[in-house]
């Protein structure tokens, strides 16, 4: 079996956060480390350079700087990637 993988570039947007939200609202599941996290005045937003694979990161994570966000979100999508494509020859984004 020969698989080829493509590493994707990680995009971050940084969105305002509603005050107006309700508590649960508040409470967000970190797309790095899976720990909940209450959003402060801004979240933090990761993606894929394709849009899909998108998930928001604590303040935990944001801390530990830009490579590690980076290394741990290709870790993630690839394994995400490659669970779904296991039995195929395709292909897979990371």
């Amino acid at each position: 079996m020969n698989i080829q993988v493509k590493l994707e570039t990680m995009q971050i947007q940084i969105e305002h956060t509603n005050s107006n939200s309700s508590c649960c609202e508040n409470y967000q599941l970190c797309y790095l480390c899976q720990q909940h996290f209450e959003r402060k005045e801004a979240s933090v937003i990761l993606c894929d350079d394709q849009g899909n694979n998108c998930g928001e990161a604590c303040t935990h994570c944001i801390a530990k700087g830009y490579s590690w966000m980076h290394n741990q979100f290709q870790q993630l999508n690839y394994q995400i990637n490659l669970s779904v494509n296991r039995e195929s020859n395709e292909l897979i984004k990371v």
